[in-house]
């Protein structure tokens, strides 16, 4: 059983590690399909770590979750600003500046 423990253990961290950009793209799949992957792990982890009554997996998983949870969350905040450029104004790429009279 201890085994079977540090394999999940090693499977969910390497998992991890695949949700970034550069290793979907080595890898040729979406980062949202990774995602997805990782989260049926996740649970999957849980149940096995519940019924074998496997503390230390659960609160592994556990934190694990959280820090998906917490990418989740930035991903979205990021992602409704992304119509700003990098100055911070909200005009449309390539419109024109508004000049200043004095």
């Amino acid at each position: 059983m201890r085994y079977l423990v540090l394999g999940l253990i090693v499977g969910l961290l390497v998992m991890r590690l695949l949700r970034t950009r550069w290793a979907g793209t080595l890898l040729g799949i979406s980062r949202r399909a990774l995602e997805v992957a990782q989260l049926i792990l996740l649970a999957v982890t849980v149940a096995i770590a519940l019924a074998a009554e496997e503390w230390v997996l659960l609160a592994v998983v556990g934190a694990l979750l959280i820090w998906a949870i917490v990418d989740l969350v930035r991903g979205r905040r990021t992602g409704r600003g992304a119509g700003r450029t990098a100055g911070g104004s909200a005009r449309p790429r390539g419109a024109p500046e508004k000049s200043r009279r004095r």
